[in-house]
């Protein structure tokens, strides 16, 4: 977690991961 969390302050990161993680969340069926 501590990873992530020093990942976000990157903002060149920061918004990518977050289209990836709602691409995840869709992709695990979040209905």
């Amino acid at each position: 977690m501590k990873n992530i969390m020093e990942l976000l302050n990157n903002p060149y990161i920061k918004y990518p991961l977050i289209v990836i993680s709602a691409i995840a969340i869709i992709k695990t069926g979040y209905d």
